[in-house]
Protein backbone atom coordinates (compact mmCIF):
# COMPACT_ATOMS: atom_id res chain seq x y z
CA UNK A 1 0.00 0.00 0.00
CA UNK A 2 1.30 3.60 -0.76
CA UNK A 3 0.30 7.18 0.83
CA UNK A 4 -0.13 10.30 -0.64
CA UNK A 5 -0.44 13.18 1.89
CA UNK A 6 -1.67 16.46 0.42
CA UNK A 7 -0.96 20.08 2.09
CA UNK A 8 -2.41 23.33 0.97
CA UNK A 9 -0.23 26.29 1.38
CA UNK A 10 0.28 29.11 0.61
CA UNK A 11 3.23 32.28 0.80
CA UNK A 12 4.54 29.41 2.90
CA UNK A 13 7.44 27.75 1.68
CA UNK A 14 9.97 27.70 4.41
CA UNK A 15 7.30 26.20 6.86
CA UNK A 16 6.66 23.61 3.59
CA UNK A 17 10.22 23.03 3.40
CA UNK A 18 10.53 22.03 7.52
CA UNK A 19 7.18 20.00 6.82
CA UNK A 20 8.78 18.04 4.10
CA UNK A 21 12.37 17.79 5.62
CA UNK A 22 10.27 15.32 8.92
CA UNK A 23 8.30 14.03 6.32
CA UNK A 24 10.38 12.08 4.64
CA UNK A 25 13.44 12.25 7.66
CA UNK A 26 10.60 9.78 9.26
CA UNK A 27 9.27 7.84 7.09
CA UNK A 28 10.81 4.23 6.94
CA UNK A 29 8.70 2.17 3.79
CA UNK A 30 9.26 4.30 0.65
CA UNK A 31 5.81 4.00 0.00
CA UNK A 32 4.87 7.45 1.16
CA UNK A 33 4.67 10.64 -0.66
CA UNK A 34 3.91 14.60 0.23
CA UNK A 35 2.25 16.90 -2.20
CA UNK A 36 2.08 20.38 -1.80
CA UNK A 37 -1.39 21.94 -3.36
CA UNK A 38 -0.50 25.95 -4.11
CA UNK A 39 -3.16 28.58 -5.85
CA UNK A 40 -1.59 29.50 -9.32
CA UNK A 41 -2.21 33.43 -8.06
CA UNK A 42 0.35 32.78 -4.93
CA UNK A 43 3.46 34.95 -5.74
CA UNK A 44 5.53 32.18 -4.08
CA UNK A 45 3.82 29.28 -5.84
CA UNK A 46 7.48 29.14 -7.36
CA UNK A 47 9.30 28.70 -4.23
CA UNK A 48 7.65 25.40 -3.29
CA UNK A 49 9.58 21.99 -4.38
CA UNK A 50 8.61 21.78 -7.87
CA UNK A 51 8.31 17.49 -7.94
CA UNK A 52 6.23 17.89 -4.78
CA UNK A 53 3.96 20.64 -5.38
CA UNK A 54 0.65 20.70 -7.40
CA UNK A 55 -0.26 24.30 -8.77
CA UNK A 56 -4.06 24.69 -9.40
CA UNK A 57 -6.78 27.63 -9.71
CA UNK A 58 -7.22 29.50 -6.32
CA UNK A 59 -10.93 28.40 -4.15
CA UNK A 60 -10.07 31.25 -1.61
CA UNK A 61 -9.83 28.65 0.64
CA UNK A 62 -7.90 25.30 1.38
CA UNK A 63 -10.76 22.93 1.34
CA UNK A 64 -11.21 23.02 -3.23
CA UNK A 65 -7.22 22.68 -3.65
CA UNK A 66 -7.14 19.45 -0.98
CA UNK A 67 -10.28 18.01 -2.24
CA UNK A 68 -9.27 18.40 -6.13
CA UNK A 69 -5.55 16.75 -5.80
CA UNK A 70 -6.75 13.83 -2.99
CA UNK A 71 -9.69 12.86 -5.62
CA UNK A 72 -7.53 12.70 -8.44
CA UNK A 73 -4.89 10.46 -6.30
CA UNK A 74 -4.19 7.13 -7.19
CA UNK A 75 -2.79 6.47 -3.58
CA UNK A 76 -3.95 3.36 -1.29
CA UNK A 77 -3.98 5.87 1.45
CA UNK A 78 -4.84 9.83 1.00
CA UNK A 79 -5.08 12.24 3.68
CA UNK A 80 -4.34 16.26 4.93
CA UNK A 81 -1.65 18.19 7.21
CA UNK A 82 -1.29 21.60 7.82
CA UNK A 83 2.03 23.34 6.70
CA UNK A 84 2.14 24.30 11.12
CA UNK A 85 2.71 20.31 11.63
CA UNK A 86 5.54 18.13 12.08
CA UNK A 87 6.30 14.85 11.81
CA UNK A 88 7.93 13.31 15.13
CA UNK A 89 8.15 9.59 15.47
CA UNK A 90 10.17 7.67 13.30
CA UNK A 91 8.40 4.55 11.15
CA UNK A 92 5.02 6.80 11.07
CA UNK A 93 4.20 5.32 7.70
CA UNK A 94 4.28 1.84 8.65
CA UNK A 95 2.02 2.11 11.22
CA UNK A 96 -0.64 4.01 8.81
CA UNK A 97 -0.24 1.48 6.17
CA UNK A 98 -0.58 -1.45 9.15
CA UNK A 99 -3.60 -0.01 10.47
CA UNK A 100 -5.33 0.35 7.24
CA UNK A 101 -4.34 -2.33 5.11
CA UNK A 102 -7.03 -5.15 6.05
CA UNK A 103 -10.12 -2.50 6.31
CA UNK A 104 -10.60 0.58 5.02
CA UNK A 105 -10.83 3.75 7.23
CA UNK A 106 -9.41 7.21 8.85
CA UNK A 107 -6.27 7.46 10.96
CA UNK A 108 -4.69 9.72 12.95
CA UNK A 109 -2.45 9.99 15.84
CA UNK A 110 -1.20 12.58 18.81
CA UNK A 111 -0.76 15.86 17.54
CA UNK A 112 0.74 17.20 20.58
CA UNK A 113 -2.44 18.86 22.58
CA UNK A 114 -4.39 17.12 25.29
CA UNK A 115 -6.39 14.20 23.58
CA UNK A 116 -5.31 12.32 20.24
CA UNK A 117 -6.82 14.77 17.22
CA UNK A 118 -7.13 14.91 13.36
CA UNK A 119 -5.47 17.90 12.56
CA UNK A 120 -3.63 15.35 10.78
CA UNK A 121 -5.60 12.40 9.48
CA UNK A 122 -5.13 9.39 6.42
CA UNK A 123 -8.01 8.07 4.73
CA UNK A 124 -8.43 4.97 2.19
CA UNK A 125 -9.22 5.84 -0.89
CA UNK A 126 -12.09 3.98 -1.00
CA UNK A 127 -13.66 6.16 1.35
CA UNK A 128 -12.21 9.24 -0.02
CA UNK A 129 -14.10 8.55 -3.51
CA UNK A 130 -17.76 7.47 -1.95
CA UNK A 131 -17.64 10.75 0.10
CA UNK A 132 -16.39 12.79 -3.00
CA UNK A 133 -14.22 14.44 -0.36
CA UNK A 134 -11.76 14.12 2.39
CA UNK A 135 -12.29 17.64 3.60
CA UNK A 136 -16.11 18.67 4.10
CA UNK A 137 -16.69 20.99 0.95
CA UNK A 138 -19.17 23.55 2.37
CA UNK A 139 -16.25 24.21 5.16
CA UNK A 140 -13.53 26.95 4.55
CA UNK A 141 -10.98 26.56 7.51
CA UNK A 142 -12.24 25.18 10.89
CA UNK A 143 -13.98 21.48 11.76
CA UNK A 144 -12.31 19.41 9.09
CA UNK A 145 -11.04 17.30 12.24
CA UNK A 146 -14.21 17.54 14.18
CA UNK A 147 -16.41 15.73 10.78
CA UNK A 148 -14.02 12.97 10.89
CA UNK A 149 -14.43 12.31 14.59
CA UNK A 150 -17.74 12.36 14.11
CA UNK A 151 -17.81 10.17 11.23
CA UNK A 152 -15.39 7.76 12.78
CA UNK A 153 -16.95 7.57 15.86
CA UNK A 154 -20.74 6.92 13.75
CA UNK A 155 -19.48 4.89 11.17
CA UNK A 156 -16.90 2.93 13.81
CA UNK A 157 -14.12 3.30 11.26
CA UNK A 158 -11.21 5.30 13.29
CA UNK A 159 -7.85 4.14 13.93
CA UNK A 160 -6.41 6.38 17.09
CA UNK A 161 -2.61 6.01 17.36
CA UNK A 162 -1.59 7.47 20.76
CA UNK A 163 2.48 6.17 19.82
CA UNK A 164 2.50 8.68 16.26
CA UNK A 165 2.91 12.43 17.00
CA UNK A 166 1.57 14.86 14.20
CA UNK A 167 2.98 17.57 16.18
CA UNK A 168 0.57 20.54 15.39
CA UNK A 169 1.65 23.92 16.13
CA UNK A 170 -1.09 26.65 15.40
CA UNK A 171 0.45 29.20 16.96
CA UNK A 172 2.58 29.95 14.62
CA UNK A 173 0.36 31.46 12.38
CA UNK A 174 -2.56 33.89 12.45
CA UNK A 175 -5.54 32.53 13.48
CA UNK A 176 -8.83 32.32 11.58
CA UNK A 177 -11.15 35.05 11.66
CA UNK A 178 -14.02 34.55 14.05
CA UNK A 179 -16.90 35.25 11.42
CA UNK A 180 -15.47 32.41 9.23
CA UNK A 181 -15.24 29.98 12.23
CA UNK A 182 -18.75 31.30 12.82
CA UNK A 183 -19.87 30.37 9.06
CA UNK A 184 -18.02 27.03 9.57
CA UNK A 185 -20.14 26.13 12.84
CA UNK A 186 -23.39 26.63 10.67
CA UNK A 187 -21.93 24.18 8.01
CA UNK A 188 -20.74 21.93 10.48
CA UNK A 189 -24.39 21.86 12.35
CA UNK A 190 -26.01 21.28 9.36
CA UNK A 191 -23.95 18.33 8.17
CA UNK A 192 -24.68 16.71 11.42
CA UNK A 193 -28.62 16.89 11.14
CA UNK A 194 -28.77 16.54 7.47
CA UNK A 195 -25.78 15.03 5.69
CA UNK A 196 -23.92 12.81 8.76
CA UNK A 197 -25.70 9.55 9.03
CA UNK A 198 -25.89 9.29 5.02
CA UNK A 199 -22.18 9.73 5.08
CA UNK A 200 -21.65 6.71 7.51
CA UNK A 201 -24.23 4.69 4.76
CA UNK A 202 -21.49 5.53 2.41
CA UNK A 203 -18.95 4.28 4.56
CA UNK A 204 -20.13 1.51 5.41
CA UNK A 205 -21.72 -0.06 1.78
CA UNK A 206 -17.16 0.56 1.53
CA UNK A 207 -16.74 -1.79 4.30
CA UNK A 208 -19.47 -4.32 3.00
CA UNK A 209 -17.87 -4.39 -0.86
CA UNK A 210 -14.30 -4.63 0.81
CA UNK A 211 -15.89 -7.47 2.80
CA UNK A 212 -17.46 -9.59 -0.24
CA UNK A 213 -15.28 -8.78 -3.10
CA UNK A 214 -11.76 -7.98 -1.20
CA UNK A 215 -10.09 -8.50 -4.49
CA UNK A 216 -11.88 -5.70 -7.09
CA UNK A 217 -12.54 -3.10 -4.38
Amino acid sequence: MNIELFCPSRGRPAAAAKLMNSFYSMAITGQAELRFCVDDDDPTAGEYPEAHTIIGPSTGDPVGPLNRCALASKADIVGFIGDDSSFETRGWDQRVIAALQDSPGVYWGWDGHDLPWPSTYFVSREIAQALGWIALPTLKRAFFDTVWVELGRIAQVAYVDTQVMFLHDNSVHEGVAQDIVDEDQKHYNRWIREQSEKDKVRIRTVLDLRHFFPATV
